[in-house]
This record gives C-alpha cells, structure tokens and sequence, in this order.
C-alpha cells in the first residue's frame, strides 16, 4: 500500500498523473493529485481544487471553502470525489458532502463499481459495506479495473520482466512476471525517447537526433551514455510537438492599489522559423477574478512572428491592460509541430514611470493623444532605462560575492585590490580568496593576516571551507623570538648546537662543530631567531610540486619584505626529539601499517616479536 510512487501497489496510477479518454497522460506542476472528468482537469493545489479545461487550456474554476483542507481527488463515471483531511469529508465537483467519516485520512480512491475506499497511511478501509482494514492490494485488486496503457510508444522484455515506454509522459514502467503491479522506475526527465531496448542487465532509451543513448539499470539508476548508430528510419511526416500550446502565470502581486504595470521583457530558448509566440495580460483587483470568465478581461500585449533570418531572442513590449494590482500574464505559443519555439525567462516591470509626466499637462489631457504618447515615449524610456538599470546594478561588479565569473572576477582582484590569483585555480577557488581578502588587508602584514591568508590556499589544496581549516588552527606560524623564550625554569629554549659555533668548554664535539667565523656567540640566541619564522603545514594536502610552489608563492607575497621564512610539511608522525612539539608538528594517531618499498625502518617503522602489537605487513 505505501508504495512510493503513491499508485497503492499498482491499483491505481501513480499520484499526480492521470489519464483522458484518448488514452493521453496528464501531469500538473505544483499539483498534490489530479483526477480528469470528461474534458475537465481537477488539481488539488495550495488548499484549493483548481479546475481546467483541456479543451482550451484554460483555468475554468477553482474551487474553494474556508473550512476545509483538499488533499486528494479521485473521479468515477463523471463524478469527481475530494477529500477533505481536516473534517474526513468527501465532497463533488458541486461542493456537496457526499460523506462524512471521522480519522486521519490522506488518499482516496475508488473501485469500477463507485465503492469509495479512504487511506490512512497505513491501510484502505472501505465506505459501505465496511470491511476490516485492507493492507494488501491483491485484496482488492479485482475489483479495480486495469491501469490504462493506451499512449504508450514501446515496449522492451527482459527475461521475466517487462518494461514500458510512455513516450507521452517521458517515463519508463516496469512489470514482472506473475504480478499485476505497474511500478515507475524512470520520471520527471527532460529527454524525448522514443525506443526502448534491453542489453542484459540493463535498459538502453534512444532520443532521435542524438548519437549516444542513456542507459540505466533495471531499477532506473542511470549507468551513463553509450554510443548508437542512429537508426535510418524512414522519412516520416509526424509532428513531435503540438501546434498550439498555453502557458497562464500565477496571479502577480504589486501590492499596489490600481497599479499601472509598465512592460514585459520577455527572453527567447527557441525561435523556428514559422513560430508565433502571443503575450497576453489581465490586470484584475482581486486575486481570483482572473478565474471569472465574467470578470478577466485579458488584453493582446504582443504578438511575435519568427522570421526567415536569425531571430532576436530578447523582446521588450508594454503592458496593455488597464490598472490593476494583480497581473496574471498568458503565453501562447504556434508551430508547425515539426519544432517549437521555447521561452527563458519573462520579467514583468512595474509601477509605470512615463516620460509623459514631465511634459506639460496639456499633453495628456486627450485619452487618445497619452496612449499615442506613453507609446512612442516608450521607445526611447526603453532604452535609457536600460543604461539606468546597469548604472544601479554596477555595485555587484565591486562585490567579490557577486561579481560575473570570468575576466569581471579576474580584473576585480588584480586591479583593484592587487591581489594575485593561480592560473590553475577554478573560479570558486578564485572567489574563496576574493571574499576573504577584505577581512585579511586590515592584518597585513601581521600573524593574522598571514595565518588568514595561507589558510584560504589550504583550503583550495585540501577541498575543506576556510573556516574549517581555521579551526583546525592550520596553519599554525611560529616566529622566531618566540623560540628563545624562557621555559618554566627560567632558561631560555636556546643551545649552542643551534649554531654549531666551535667553543671550547661550550661547543667542541667531534662530528658536530662547525667553524664559523662571524658573528658574536653572545648575541647568538637573538640574532639566529630575528626577522624568521616558521610555517607549518600538513604534508598531506601539500600534493606535489606544484602545491608546494604555490605555499611559497603566497608566502613571498604576503610576508614583510625583511622577514625570512621557513615552510615545513609536517608528516603524520610523532618523533621524539626530532618532531615532539605539541600543536606545532606533531600528529598522533594509530600506528601505520609498514609498507614495503616506502617505509623507513627507525623513522616510521619499527619491528616487534610482539604479534599483538605487530604492524599489519602490507606489500606495496
């Protein structure tokens, strides 16, 4: 019963799809469940039923009470049942209550005979007579007819299994031997398939006009592309679109009274030569009154033909409704069928600001002459609102969370801000910098500001967020004089082996000393640490040359200009005496495996008769 496609184990079609009398498919953006009587569509959205015309794709009713909660809608023989979940009501297309049943209730459906049955998450109970709680769908399936399979283009058997094409809908259904259950393994694709054939394990769906097909697995996981001869079919004339198709918008609010709506921009995807697109607007006062054919007065805005040559794709045209606060906008788009023209984006601008209000008031006195007017003024308003729109928009060029990927990013950051990108950098890993360059500036030339800086290029090493990285304290920047600060014992952190100056009584070991001629030995502890520091980094995100380059390249730019550095990559290893500094370079961890041709015995391996505590052997 709780199946996912929401069709109850395949008695009825999955939720939100329903079928008319042709046999054709239907689907509704935004719809919850959807039932077709006769011509007429019924769609449960946003609290109410909206009512369609199939006929000519129009809104022809919505409807609506204050009382209740519309969650599903089934239809037999011309009646269309809506449940309602607040109350466990059902009521018709007229609003009157056919039953009422106390419960949580969440679907309903209904059998070829008129017997309702209601859902309640778990279970079907039956209206009259009532049954005990239906939990498995062969129960009852006898009792409801066939799942229509009328529209479908292909069909493709593999072994016991049985997959259907649904070339209207765009979806792929699949049927086993021995059950009645039509589950929906592929949906909600933008593709055009047209066959459907098995290679083994796996389903292959052919798109004409294309050389490779998309193959998925037999649960409809995608297993990528393949390439396919494409077949030499003979020449046909069926049309793939239809000739005439409407788009109607949701009510627009401009939360203005009588508001005056100025103009439509409208973006083109597809314009064949031959197509027509027509723009329609209705300005109304109240949000329902679009859907009272007595009370919407839509108005033609624009008609826009396709030429022969290369067609524009932007297209700009006044609003020519009346005041209104709600505008509800209707596309209708023409072809020959054979291609069809396709809309990007439609931006609506309002309130109207006419040039007409700075000509004197004599100028629109006359109804005639202001629409003459606001008309011709329009064509050059047109454009000047352009450059005025740029000229408010320019703040996002200067915004480095805003600005165009491209030359606009890369100019940003080294015009204006002298900032450095890497060539191999993506463009996020280009912003990651530029965002934070604003906050790093105020430090330059500081422990924050360096610190800052170099974590941003870890993060673009290691795939981490910057904060991440900084809350792992990385990198972590130890400057020289901090070396040579007195330890609890009031001794300094300082050696002569440090310089390895020959000192008799301080510093002669065989092997260890060295000659070294310049320089005071008393000065020794200052002048080894002034003007240095350190830099450690992970090893491990340090993945090449290249990486290693690009650490120093970052340090050269931002470090002060008298200051030497030393960058360390720290291995995952704890080494006494060698590398034992807490939060600095060590890391402590489980011990590593010894790998053979890579380990270094007495560095990072060491050997044990102690099977317990052995390290796993593992040939490399």
């Amino acid at each position: 019963m709780q199946s996912k496609d929401g069709s109850f184990g395949g008695l009825t079609l999955p939720r939100g799809t329903a079928v008319d009398s042709k046999g054709k498919f239907h689907r509704i953006e935004g719809a919850t469940s959807i039932a077709i009587v006769r011509d007429h569509l019924y769609a449960v959205m946003d609290g109410r039923v909206k009512v369609f015309d199939l006929t000519r794709s129009i809104v022809a009713d919505v409807l609506e009470r204050n009382d209740w909660n519309p969650v599903d809608v089934a239809a037999h023989n011309g009646t269309v049942y809506i449940l309602d979940a607040n109350h466990g009501r059902v009521f018709d297309q007229r609003l009157e209550i056919q039953f009422k049943r106390p419960g949580k209730w969440s679907r309903i459906a209904v059998d070829r005979d008129g017997m309702i049955y209601l859902f309640n998450g778990t279970a079907f109970e039956r209206r009259d007579p009532p049954l005990s709680q239906i939990t498995d769908p062969n129960e009852i399936r006898d009792l409801f007819d066939p799942l229509p399979t009328s529209g479908v283009a292909t069909v493709a058997v593999c072994g016991n299994t049985t997959f259907i094409l649904d070339e209207q809908n765009q979806a792929v259904y699949r049927r086993c031997a021995g059950s009645d259950d039509l589950k929906t393994i592929i949906s909600g694709v933008k593709r055009h398939w047209t066959g459907i054939a098995c290679d083994g394990a796996a389903i292959v769906l052919y798109e004409p006009g294309t050389k490779c097909a998309q193959v998925f697995d037999r649960n409809g996981r995608p297993l990528g592309e393949r390439a396919v001869e494409p077949p030499k079919a003979e020449p046909s004339n069926e049309r793939l679109y239809k000739k005439t198709g409407t788009w109607q918008s949701k009510p627009l609010d401009s939360k203005k009274y009588r508001c005056q709506w100025h103009r439509i921009q409208l973006e083109l995807a597809e314009f064949p030569p031959g197509s027509k697109i027509t723009v329609s607007t209705c300005a109304h006062e109240k949000e329902d009154d679009v859907y009272d054919a007595m009370r919407a007065h839509w108005v033609e805005a624009q008609t826009i033909v396709a030429p022969i040559a290369k067609p524009e794709k932007s297209h700009d045209f006044l609003v020519q409704s009346g005041a209104g606060q709600y505008l509800t906008l209707r596309v209708q788009l023409d072809s020959d069928g054979f291609s069809t023209p396709a809309v990007d984006s439609a931006k609506i601008h309002y309130p109207r600001e006419s040039y007409l209000e700075f000509l004197p008031a004599t100028y629109s006195s006359d109804d005639e002459m202001r629409v003459f007017l606001e008309r011709f003024l329009s064509i050059f308003q047109t454009e000047w609102d352009d450059v005025d729109r740029q000229i408010d928009e320019m703040e996002r060029f200067f915004d480095p969370d805003a600005v165009p990927e491209g030359e606009l990013l890369d100019y940003l950051a080294s015009q204006w801000l002298a900032l450095p990108l890497e060539g191999t950098w993506n463009y996020k890993q280009k912003r990651r910098l530029l965002s934070a360059a604003p906050k790093i500036y105020p430090h330059r030339g500081q422990l924050k500001g360096l610190r800052d800086f170099i974590a941003v290029y870890l993060a673009n090493m290691s795939g981490l967020e910057t904060k991440d990285v900084q809350q792992m304290e990385l990198p972590v920047i130890v400057e020289g004089f901090r070396e040579r600060e007195m330890l609890f014992s009031q001794a300094p952190l300082w050696s002569a082996s440090v310089t390895r100056r020959l000192q008799l009584g301080v510093y002669a070991t065989e092997g260890e000393a060295a000659m070294v001629s310049v320089g005071d030995p008393e000065r020794d502890v200052f002048t080894q640490f002034a003007h240095k520091f350190r830099v450690y980094v992970p090893e491990a995100w340090v993945n090449s040359e290249d990486d290693e380059r690009m650490i120093r390249r970052a340090l050269d730019a931002e470090k002060p200009a008298h200051t030497q550095y030393e960058l360390c990559l720290i291995a995952p290893r704890f080494r006494v005496g060698a590398q034992s500094t807490i939060g600095v370079d060590t890391v402590i961890g489980a011990t590593p495996e010894l790998r053979l041709g890579s380990a270094h015995l007495g560095f990072d391996a060491v050997l044990s008769t102690d099977a317990r505590a052995a390290a796993e052997l593992v040939l490399a």
